[in-house]
């Protein structure tokens, strides 16, 4: 074949590199910014600003839009304008913004990828997302290694040892992890060269150990998923199989010379943990060289590594052996049960540094039974956006602080009813078939490992609140994204000589470029205007605490104008009158912030203690006795607020 015949090359190093840098920068986004939304909203503007640029200047869509994604497009779109909708009955439709504008920033990603992938790149992002991953992987590891260099892990990022860092969340981190793990799994088969490949086991080296520090089970069953569909979809099985074994078996020093690191693991602000990282240091080295080094020498091997159909069965029904007694010594039954049960106390100090297999359940079975009542109490509708938080407080088995239900499916099914169960469930879906589709014939593996990361992204957001976290749940968004859009197609290797004539843009062409700008447009001023309160609300408290009032005050206010409907704006400006010594003011923002979240026990208790000091005992009372109808269980509201005493009202909370 004459080389001119071959595609025109495209810029797939560029591709490569810029996702893997915006994988890592949201990553450390999530430590870095002040608030969470601070980042969903501000990584909204950017994809939907690169995505209107690249409509209007006629760069996108590169590729034609399959079917498959725009109707996976459309059902996270649809359940964007849901979330939206939800403003019209839920008790605190600042917070229902909130959840607009985390749904909008993944709609608005999911749009991105599909109008800037072009077919035959899915591999160069896949990678991308590989080598973003990886980074985030020795990100989390440098200040437990190198405390010294990176500074001690912060006590809210790492719980009791639990690896948390950059995320701020072990369980997100984990998940994160398995997309990390898949990922180098299948590039330490796929990769075109050998040392390549070398490099991808070497690599797998790394979230490997961070999984094992984040003691997840989340974690681990969303790895065991991932790989599970690598080694049943994709192609050359026995290789990946022996791939992951030889990693694993070589990374299995390592994991017990950091078993014996108690230091290291439970107490990282310690200097013997200190003295420990600088050991694990050294052995991590040393195993990601001598991973490497294997892989690399036994390459050849593995690439005509076979099982015949005897050994096959074989290995299936040992297989199968192992798994029955590991059923039976796990106790699946006992277990449940024990998951069932309410934490204590004492249960969540303990879980904090279990091992992979502690029996507690954190409190899921509640927080999911408690969306399942929203559910039932509004089957239609749901409770609306956001305010899984406000009927878990008036409804729970126990006074745990939450705000999510633990499980996107079953939080979309209690906060925006079955049409956002609905909506949800079909954008999985569909990424799920064209995923399994695309696996049929594309040979390279690349559809194989994105359905893997689908269905792990699926698993943990059905287990966890992944959705609340961009750095876990955007590259699940990317990865659906290329299974539903032209990237995971193989480009063509002859295109015609000479290009076609332009054709005129159809009607559905035309209406699909209105929706993109014209919700893109929406979504920019609705998360510039959160981005700018949320500012405002900062300087706000950051004047507060150097004790400039009157600052204070002007920033909250500034706050209020720009998102009127929010109650947040008012309660902080009523905090703000009230360090200034105007409880007259501070009452009457804090009123007008009750008005915009009724239900919302802790503006009554700040209510109340403001009437308290005012001398208004009979009012602030009152106030108790309504936080305490929207919270009955929550311990501080229940004896003496502050030199507020209530004689009429129980001393305890009820059990």
């Amino acid at each position: 074949m004459h080389p001119r015949q071959l595609a025109t090359p495209e810029p797939k190093h560029l591709i490569t590199s810029a996702v893997a840098v915006g994988t890592l920068a949201l990553a450390l986004a999530s430590t870095a910014a002040p608030a969470p939304r601070t980042v969903y909203a501000a990584g909204a503007i950017v994809v939907w600003a690169l995505a209107i640029v690249g409509v209007v200047i006629g760069a996108f869509p590169r590729t034609p839009i399959p079917r498959a994604a725009i109707a996976a497009g459309g059902l996270l779109a649809g359940y964007t304008v849901l979330t939206a909708l939800s403003l019209l009955w839920a008790s605190d439709q600042g917070n229902a913004f909130d959840q607009i504008a985390r749904a909008t920033g993944y709609t608005g990603l999911f749009v991105l990828v599909i109008l800037a992938a072009k077919d035959g790149e899915g591999g160069w992002w896949l990678r991308g997302l590989a080598i973003g991953l990886t980074a985030v992987a020795a990100v989390a590891l440098g200040p437990r290694l190198l405390p010294d260099v990176f500074g001690t892990p912060d006590a809210s990022l790492d719980a009791e040892g639990r690896i948390g860092y950059p995320i701020r969340y072990w369980n997100g981190l984990a998940a994160l992890m398995a997309f990390a793990a898949a990922l180098t799994t299948w590039l330490s088969v796929q990769a075109r060269t050998r040392d390549g490949r070398a490099v991808a086991a070497a690599a797998l080296v790394l979230p490997i150990v961070v999984l094992y520090m984040a003691q997840s089970r989340g974690g681990a069953l969303a790895l065991l998923a991932a790989l599970a569909v690598l080694v049943i979809v994709g192609p050359a099985r026995e290789r990946l199989a022996a791939s992951v074994a030889l990693t694993g078996l070589l990374a299995l020093p390592l994991i017990a010379f950091i078993r014996g690191r108690t230091a290291f693991l439970d107490a990282p602000d310690s200097q013997a943990a200190v003295d420990q990282g600088a050991e694990v240091l050294v052995f991590l080295l040393a195993t990601v060289v001598v991973v490497g080094l294997a892989r690399r020498a036994l390459d050849r091997r593995l690439a005509r590594f076979e099982l015949s159909r005897e050994r096959g069965r074989m290995l299936l029904v040992a297989a199968a052996i192992v798994g029955v007694l590991l059923l039976v010594a796990v106790d699946p039954v006992e277990r449940f049960e024990d998951f069932k049960q309410p934490p204590t106390i004492e249960q969540a100090e303990s879980d904090t540094t279990a091992a992979l297999l502690t029996r507690s359940g954190g409190g899921r079975w509640q927080f999911w039974g408690a969306a399942l009542d929203a559910f039932a109490d509004e089957p239609l509708t749901g409770v609306g956006a956001g305010e899984f938080g406000v009927y878990w407080n008036q409804h729970g088995p126990f006074g745990f602080q939450v705000q999510n239900a633990h499980s996107l499916f079953l939080e979309s099914l209690g906060e925006l009813g079955l049409l956002g169960f609905a909506l949800i469930c079909g954008f999985f879906a569909i990424a799920a078939i064209a995923g399994a589709i695309r696996s049929s014939y594309v040979r390279d593996g690349a559809a194989s490992v994105a359905l893997a990361i689908v269905i792990a992204g699926a698993l943990g957001a059905a287990f966890d609140f992944l959705w609340e976290l961009p750095a876990v749940f955007g590259p699940v968004v990317v990865v659906a994204a290329l299974c539903t859009g032209g990237a995971l197609t193989p480009a063509l290797i002859n295109p015609p000589q000479a290009p076609p004539k332009p054709l005129r843009r159809s009607r559905r062409g035309l209406a699909l470029a209105a929706l993109t700008l014209a919700f893109g447009w929406a979504s920019l001023v609705g998360c510039g205007l959160l981005l700018l309160t949320e500012r405002a609300l900062d300087q706000s408290r950051d004047a507060v605490g150097a004790g400039d009032f009157p600052k204070a005050i002007a920033k909250a206010e500034d706050a209020a104008d720009l998102m009127p409907f929010s109650a947040e704006p008012r309660i902080q400006l009523g905090l703000a009158y009230q360090r200034a010594g105007d409880l007259v003011s501070a009452r009457r923002a804090l009123l007008a912030g009750i008005e915009r979240a009724d239900e919302d026990w802790r503006w009554w208790r700040s209510l109340a203690l403001v009437d308290g000091v005012s001398g208004n005992l009979d009012a602030a009372c009152d106030d108790i006795a309504r936080a305490r109808e929207l919270n009955p269980r929550q311990q501080l509201l229940y004896g003496r607020i502050e030199g507020l005493d209530c004689p009429g009202l129980p001393k305890r909370p009820p059990r």
